[in-house]
C-alpha cells in the first residue's frame, strides 16, 4: 500500500491530488491519503450548493467551497477533521470494508461505542462521527471520507445553516441533516495523530505495510485549477429555481448554472416583473443579500437599488 500525507491545507489542493489519483494510468496497488482542509465546505457532485450551504455568506466569511469528486452530502472541513482516502482497483471495490476498517480503528483509539449505519457513516447514538462518499472508473475505486476528531462543531452548524426565508427547487440530491458529535465531545484526550496512527494501521492489516510517498505538486494544477473555478464549482448546476421571502415582497428566481435568467415579485398589489436582475449573476446577488442583512437591511427593495 502507498501513503500519502499531505502537509497542504489547502481544499483545491488536496482535492487536485485526490483526482490525480483516482486518474492515474498506472494504478496498481491500493493507495492511502490523509490531508486536513482549512475551514471549507464541500458538496456532493451531484448537489445544488444554493440548496446545500449560504453560499454569499461562505464566500464573504472566507470559506472555500468545492464540488467534490465524488456523490454524497455536504460536509464541512476544517483543521479539527481528519480526513482520508483510500483507492483500490475497481475489480477490489468493497465500501463497507472500508468503513469497517476505520470503525475497528476508532475502536482500538478508545471509542468502542460506535456503530456502522446506512452502510456509510460512523455514528454515536444518533451522532455522526464520519460519513463516506465513493467514486468510480473503469480502473480505480475511491472511498472517502472525514472524521470529526476537533472539529469546531459550533463554525460546522453555521456554515451550514440555511436561510429559513428561502426555498431552493429543481432536480438535484439533497443531503440528509442528522445530529454530529466530534471525538472530542467523546473523549478529549484523544488526538488526531492517534485516530491517524490507527487508521494506518488497520489499513496496512488488509492492503500490506505502508510505503510513504511523496506528492507530486507539478502534476495537481490541472485539477487544481478546475476546483478553483466557477465552471465546475457552480455553473454545473441544472435549471432550479429560488423563492426568497423578503420582509416587503417574495422574489421567485429561474436560475440556470450560476446565471439568474428572470426574476419576478410577489407582494400585497400582485405580481412584478424585475428585468434589472435577468442575466445577474447568482453568486454577486447573494453576496449582496448577505451584506444587507447584516445591516439589517431584508427588504427586496433595498436589494433591487444596487442593480440599478
Amino acid at each position: 500500500m502507498l501513503l500519502y500525507r499531505s502537509t497542504q491545507t489547502d481544499a483545491c489542493f488536496n482535492a487536485a491530488w485526490e483526482e490525480c489519483l483516482f486518474r492515474c494510468d498506472d494504478f496498481s496497488e491500493p493507495v492511502l491519503f490523509l490531508y486536513r482542509n482549512e475551514p471549507s465546505i464541500l458538496f456532493g457532485r451531484n448537489q445544488n450548493p444554493w440548496a446545500e450551504l449560504p453560499v454569499g455568506k461562505a464566500l464573504l466569511t472566507g470559506l472555500k467551497v468545492i464540488r467534490r469528486l465524488s456523490g454524497g452530502g455536504t460536509v464541512y472541513h476544517d483543521l479539527g477533521n481528519l480526513n482520508y482516502s483510500l483507492f483500490v482497483p475497481r475489480s477490489a471495490y468493497s465500501p463497507l470494508q472500508c468503513i469497517e476498517l476505520v470503525l475497528e480503528a476508532l475502536h482500538k483509539t478508545g471509542l468502542p461505542n460506535l456503530d456502522i449505519k446506512d452502510n456509510s457513516s460512523i455514528f454515536s447514538g444518533s451522532h455522526k462521527l464520519s460519513g463516506t462518499a465513493f467514486a468510480l472508473n473503469p480502473k480505480v475505486a475511491m472511498v472517502h471520507g472525514c472524521i470529526l476528531v476537533h472539529t469546531n462543531l459550533d463554525h460546522l452548524h453555521d456554515a451550514l445553516k440555511l436561510d429559513h426565508k428561502r426555498q431552493v427547487q429543481g432536480f438535484f440530491v439533497a443531503s440528509n441533516r442528522v445530529p454530529v458529535t466530534s471525538i472530542k465531545n467523546l473523549d478529549p484526550t484523544i488526538g488526531r495523530k492517534q485516530v491517524e496512527d490507527n487508521i494506518v494501521k488497520q489499513m496496512e492489516s488488509v492492503f500490506g505495510k505502508a510505503t510513504k510517498k511523496r506528492i507530486n505538486h507539478g502534476k495537481t494544477e490541472k485539477y487544481k485549477k478546475k476546483f478553483s473555478e466557477r465552471a465546475w464549482t457552480y455553473d454545473r448546476s441544472s435549471d432550479f429555481t429560488i423563492q426568497d421571502d423578503y420582509s416587503d415582497a417574495t422574489l421567485i428566481i429561474n436560475v440556470y448554472g450560476s446565471k439568474i435568467q428572470s426574476a419576478s415579485a410577489r407582494d400585497e398589489t400582485g405580481k412584478t416583473i424585475i428585468h434589472q436582475l435577468d442575466e445577474t449573476d447568482l453568486i454577486e446577488y447573494d453576496c449582496i443579500k448577505y451584506q444587507l442583512s447584516q445591516q439589517g437591511d431584508s427588504t427586496l427593495s433595498g436589494l433591487l437599488k444596487a442593480f440599478p
